[in-house]
């Protein structure tokens, strides 16, 4: 069998990267898009899962969407350290759901 050499970072290793806003938006899009296509319970267990730390998470739509979800953590939590975050004032739609 034939081998080749490829370029890989190892587990261990931690990498600084810089990330427009921009692209950050980019990244949340894909986040809402992923989500999207899970059902409104599997949504609810995603977010229980992440509340107790992300373990055994074994659907891989669920685990695609925790990956996306952990490196937008990440690049929020880095744009605070570096005061790069601003207030932003939005609306919030009203529910349109009638008890």
């Amino acid at each position: 069998m034939a081998t080749t050499k490829i370029k890989s970072i190892p587990f261990e290793e931690i990498i600084d990267i810089k990330i427009s806003g921009a692209f950050y938006m980019r990244i949340q899009n894909l986040f809402f898009d992923l989500i999207s296509k899970l059902s409104e319970e599997d949504q609810k267990t995603l977010l229980e899962k992440v509340k107790e730390g992300a373990k055994d998470i074994n659907d891989p739509a669920m685990y695609n969407a925790l990956t996306v979800l952990i490196i937008m953590n990440e690049i929020e939590y880095q744009a605070n350290e570096q005061g790069k975050v601003k207030d932003q004032e939005v609306e919030i739609p009203e529910d349109d759901k009638k008890d």
